[in-house]
């Protein structure tokens, strides 16, 4: 073989290390360059799925708290009928207000908070009906579900402060209700401060035993 001959075949084959080269170097490049393409088209696909969730969830929690929101709203329509009939019994009024919580599977209680005699004018009579009514007597109806799921009366204040009741047999007008107070009776207080519509944090309660919160929903 001669010498032009050798070095064209050592040429050649340097041809075929850099073609080969070369094209490593461009299936490497592609790959990499569709392995980026494919995963931000993964990324973005990712976003408009939780963006679409996001919304979903977020239009099923206003649509609950919207539900929410008009129970309360309910009783106090149902409840301004009743008083413009006449004098409103408070036994009737309960079993209304156990019905309506009967009928709103997503609520597990309802409640409500009367101002002084503000309604039936007849708070002295409840005085001493413990622990249904509080020293006041004023009418505080306190519904919530049983273990069947079955409305039922409840008490508004927690057990400490009904052991408190008694020593107020002899004057009871002397009660001043913690409810009337900021703290552990903010469910009332800060709404009544406020004097409308508004929905504080919840506060942390007892409902039969178990541990639940109160959201207050007030009108006036």
């Amino acid at each position: 073989m001669s010498q032009t001959q050798q070095k064209w075949g050592h040429l050649g084959i340097r041809i075929i290390l850099v073609a080969a080269a070369a094209i490593t170097v461009a299936f490497a490049v592609m790959i990499t360059l569709i392995a980026k393409l494919n995963y931000n088209e993964a990324i973005d696909n990712g976003y408009q799925l939780a963006t679409e969730q996001a919304a979903s969830y977020a239009k099923d929690a206003e649509s609950d708290f919207d539900r929410g929101f008009q129970l309360p709203k309910h009783l106090a329509g149902a409840i301004e009928g009743i008083r413009r009939t006449g004098k409103p019994d408070r036994k009737q009024t309960d079993a209304m207000i156990m019905q309506l919580l009967d009928n709103a599977p997503q609520s597990i209680g309802l409640w409500m908070l009367w101002e002084p005699n503000a309604f039936d004018g007849n708070d002295n009579a409840f005085r001493f009906d413990w622990p249904r009514h509080d020293p006041s007597g004023r009418y505080q109806p306190y519904i919530t579900r049983n273990a069947q799921g079955k409305a039922q009366m409840d008490v508004m204040v927690d057990s400490d402060r009904v052991k408190q009741f008694p020593k107020y047999k002899e004057h009871p007008e002397a009660y001043q209700p913690d409810y009337e107070k900021p703290g552990w009776g903010d469910f009332y207080y800060v709404p009544k401060q406020r004097g409308r519509d508004t929905s504080p944090s919840p506060t942390p309660t007892r409902c039969k035993a178990k541990r639940c919160w109160r959201v207050p929903w007030p009108w006036s």
